[in-house]
């Protein structure tokens, strides 16, 4: 199944486009690019404004193409920083504090590097656990949806279902929504004959946390009646039964050819017993 495009994936699938070379000379024409604009406008005395315009520029760097290329770009802009600081243009570092400068933006500019790439992979891990999840989502349903019977769950205690499988409709002619709106619909759907018995037995079951496997007869939205074989699980979560899963099974074929073979056996029985 394929994945959607969000925007981080999207970034950094068009980070992948250049080669390294390329991306090196990305960063430098980038680094050239800022301080020029920032020479322009004359941010020589704004030092705190041409470190963040720089800084700006790593953390986009680190975001599209990771930690390696925004310390390269951090050396960079270290240079272009020192440009700008008085004399304009000198490169020249004769003061104590102009050290102390240049290495505090090297620090905030690989630390803010590191800082963003860590973000940006551990984005991408949680995107590609979200895809891997919805793909692992959809396969369980599409194996469920090909299993013959209906697979539902449903609350232990108001029998109300919060899942039913696409065979719910086919054998019984009730979309999936009406199964999962209707908090009675079981109860509401079985043969009046088997409604007061089958609750009390599957309520019964459920507080003693015990598995059962029973037959009832259940009204098709056709008005035929069904004979379904229903094998539950009860799900125990903290010592309390809170949801139960199981397996309905449309048995009408069996059940027809049991009460054909009962009435041809005593039929049989009620000749031989004339004869």
């Amino acid at each position: 199944m394929a994945s959607p495009k969000t925007p981080l994936l999207s970034t950094i699938q068009w980070g992948r486009l250049l080669r390294p070379s390329l991306r090196v000379v990305v960063c430098s024409a980038a680094v050239v690019a800022v301080t020029s604009l920032l020479v322009t406008v004359r941010s020589g005395d704004r030092p705190l404004t041409a470190a963040l315009t720089f800084l700006f520029v790593v953390l986009i760097v680190s975001t599209i193409w990771g930690f390696r290329y925004a310390v390269l770009l951090s050396f960079l802009a270290a240079l272009g920083f020192s440009w700008l600081v008085p004399p304009v243009g000198s490169l020249k570092i004769s003061e104590t504090r102009d050290i102390f400068a240049l290495v505090a933006f090297l620090v905030i500019g690989i630390t803010s590097s590191h800082l963003s790439d860590r973000a940006r992979k551990e984005a991408l891990n949680a995107e590609q656990r979200g895809v891997q999840a919805v793909a692992a989502e959809q396969r369980f349903r599409d194996l469920v949806n090909s299993v013959e019977g209906i697979v539902w769950e449903a609350d232990a205690e108001t029998f109300a279902f919060s899942f039913v499988s696409d065979q719910a409709e086919r054998v019984l002619g009730y979309g999936t929504k009406q199964w999962l709106e209707g908090p009675t619909f079981w109860k509401d759907h079985l043969h009046p004959e088997d409604r007061d018995w089958a609750v009390r037995f599957c309520r019964e079951a459920t507080t003693q946390r015990s598995s059962h496997d029973f037959e009832y007869r259940m009204i098709a939205a056709d008005g035929r009646m069904v004979w379904m074989r229903d094998i539950v699980t009860v799900v125990v979560e903290n010592g309390r039964a809170t949801r139960l899963r199981g397996v309905m099974v449309d048995v009408t074929k069996r059940k027809r050819a049991e009460e054909a073979l009962r009435r041809s056996e005593a039929y049989l029985a009620e000749e031989r017993h004339k004869g």
